[in-house]
C-alpha cells in the first residue's frame, strides 16, 4: 500500500513535501520558517 501511495504522488508532485512541525502549515521549500506561527521546525517528506 505505502509503494502504491508513494506512485501515486510522485506522478503528481515530485518535488519534497515541507510542513512546520508545530501548526501543521504547508511550507514553501526556499521558506526558512513557518508563515502562519513563525516555527524554525519545519518536517521534509519525501514521499
Amino acid at each position: 500500500m505505502i509503494r502504491r501511495l508513494k506512485r501515486v504522488l510522485a506522478a503528481d508532485d515530485p518535488r519534497p513535501f515541507r510542513e512546520c512541525r508545530d501548526c501543521g502549515t504547508n511550507v514553501e521549500t526556499t521558506a526558512v520558517g513557518c508563515p502562519v506561527c513563525g516555527s524554525g521546525e519545519i518536517a521534509t517528506y519525501e514521499v
